[in-house]
């Protein structure tokens, strides 16, 4: 598998090195052919769905609840309450004392 290598739907474009080839073993790459077999014509259709909602959302028709849930949303309820790990929350700092640039 030092050249460019295909086995059925599945190609490799790179060469192989000692790094690719300790981690797609035959059993692997059997595998990752098996599930491009599946789901390639699959992946494409959600390629393509994605395509089509990016245009929607560029018109500006945003994502929205289902209505189905509308009763759920407009109801008056309210959880039973907060365990008591999360009620006194603290935070321990356990390692090296450094700045961190975000």
């Amino acid at each position: 598998m030092d050249q460019q290598a295909a086995i059925n739907e599945l190609t490799f474009l790179q060469p192989f090195g000692a790094p690719e080839k300790q981690l797609l073993t035959p059993a692997a790459v059997d595998f990752l052919t098996a599930l491009v077999e599946q789901f390639a014509e699959y992946c494409d259709v959600l390629l393509n769905a994605r395509v089509e909602r990016q245009c929607q959302i560029d018109q500006g028709i945003l994502p929205n609840f289902m209505t189905e849930t509308i009763s759920i949303r407009k109801d008056d309820w309210k959880i039973q309450g907060i365990p008591a790990d999360l009620l006194d929350r603290r935070v321990e700092i356990t390692g090296p004392v450094e700045r961190v640039v975000v």
